[in-house]
């Protein structure tokens, strides 16, 4: 029952949402060390994030394919289920705050905080369908909604698998194109020297 113009969008999410699901598992798969230490609660917790918004994502275009079927049901059972575990994971989180270091901690419990809003936005979304399935705002929100999800489920699998962090990046960069020093020469000239770290 969802509109004929978001098709298109839906069966690309579909798509693309199948093909992260397989690459989470095979990030996973690589790393698995990583997820077995006790001490990095806030680590082990990516893939599950990862896994329930892609999961979400996937489910949610399925459903929006099927001919004649109320888009609202799904997406508020799926805002439960997300919102349920995501509290889940935040107490989680907040119990092992102590033992973790604070700044990926911290930014980890963000990520949460911001995942667990757009379950809410897809719960009153739903809601929105449930009442009337042919509402195209609300449609659209569920095409947004997706979006989010997509960009919440990358940024998650991106700690997990160990990507650069903005400090880590300025440090490459420095290794790059290291600061040029000026040196003053005895003979009054100016000589541009470049050092390398």
């Amino acid at each position: 029952m969802v509109p004929s113009e978001f098709h298109e969008f839906f069966l690309s999410a579909a798509g693309v949402a199948g093909a992260l699901i397989g690459l989470l598992f095979v990030a996973v798969s690589i790393r698995p060390e990583q997820l077995n230490e006790n001490e990095r609660t806030h680590i082990r917790m990516q893939p599950l994030m990862a896994l329930c918004a892609f999961l979400d994502t996937l489910v949610i275009s399925l459903l929006a394919l099927l001919p004649d079927y109320n888009l609202g049901a799904g997406s508020v059972a799926l805002g439960a289920v997300g919102l349920a575990t995501i509290g889940a994971i935040a107490v989680t989180l907040v119990q092992q705050f102590q033992r973790s270091d604070a700044r990926r901690h911290t930014r980890t419990l963000l990520s949460v905080a911001g995942q667990g809003a757009v379950y809410v936005l897809q719960l009153m979304s739903g809601i929105d369908l449930l009442r009337d399935p042919q509402h195209t705002s609300a449609v659209g929100t569920q095409a947004v909604i997706l979006i989010l999800l997509f960009a919440f489920g990358i940024d998650r699998a991106w700690a997990l698998i160990g990507g650069l962090s903005t400090r880590h990046a300025r440090a490459l960069a420095r290794r790059q194109h290291p600061t040029p020093q000026w040196d003053l020469s005895r003979s009054g000239t100016i000589d541009r020297t470049r050092t390398n770290p």
